[in-house]
């Protein structure tokens, strides 16, 4: 019987006529199943639950009875060994380095000890630092200007590995509330830098630098460094829309900030 359940699984859960999870099955199922354990429950509750879209796998959105409705994306994952880096089905975004070539290949999710690494660091650095607030302005330029000119090769997670690189690098003192514009500049020039030379280095994995205090794996810690921008070596028409864009970004920038300060908080104009 053992046999017989071990068969039924791999048909349902990996690729056809292998032993390894299907990411596309994976998310099927995990979908089904988590709409049928609403269907039990979901009479004690004053919102409805659903997987909104086919083509974005993983996004679940709450609607609630006055019409108002949240979005967010849910995908299964695998726990590498005993550890706090998990195997992912699904990244969101519709970044255009993000294609899989099959669909037996997980992507790698370290944002648990991106987390505690950055708590760590956060500990050293000033009350009132301006680290997030710089993260979250590039991400606001960023997030404009495609929506001005399209997708492109760069992603929310390259912008936090090019801060959480910086953070390393500069003094702690320096990323003070009165920096930020400062702080902004190096970012945007760091992520310059990194286009020219098609290479950014994923912040964890090969970086020896990491407190152990974050607990990274060893075999991610003694790996050789992985490139997060050599797909652009390969994809020389991505490339060039991805610099395109950034370049857009930077002119566009001193008036995205002005419309950006107009939703910031009174105290952090200040």
């Amino acid at each position: 019987r053992s046999s017989d359940l071990n068969r039924e699984m791999e048909d349902l859960l990996c690729c056809k006529n292998t032993q390894y999870l299907d990411t596309d099955q994976v998310m099927k199922w995990f979908q089904i199943a988590i709409t049928k354990a609403w269907n039990k429950i979901s009479r004690k509750y004053d919102f409805d639950l659903m997987f909104s879209r086919l083509d974005s796998p993983g996004a679940l959105k709450i609607k609630f009875r006055s019409g108002k409705y949240i979005t967010f994306n849910i995908s299964p994952v695998v726990q590498y060994e005993d550890s706090d880096v998990y195997f992912m089905s699904h990244f969101s975004g519709n970044n255009l380095l993000n294609d899989s070539s099959s669909s037996v290949y997980w992507f790698l999710s370290f944002a648990v000890c991106e987390r505690r690494c950055l708590k760590e660091v956060a500990k050293k650095l000033p009350e009132n630092s301006c680290h997030l607030s710089c993260l979250q302005t590039v991400t606001f330029l960023h997030g404009k200007q495609c929506n001005l000119t399209g997708q492109s090769g760069l992603t929310n997670y390259h912008l936090k590995t090019v801060l959480m690189h910086l953070l390393l690098v500069r003094p702690f003192t320096d990323w003070h509330f009165d920096n930020m514009e400062a702080r902004l500049r190096d970012m945007l020039k760091y992520l310059k830098k990194c286009l020219q030379e098609k290479k950014l280095h994923h912040f964890l994995i090969g970086n020896q630098k990491i407190p152990e205090t974050v607990q990274l794996p060893d075999v991610f810690r003694h790996a050789e460094p992985l490139n997060l921008f050599r797909p652009f070596v390969l994809h020389r028409d991505i490339y060039r829309k991805t610099v395109d864009m950034f370049n857009e970004m930077l002119k566009n920038a001193t008036v995205l900030i002005n419309e950006y300060t107009l939703h910031m908080p009174p105290d952090r104009k200040s």
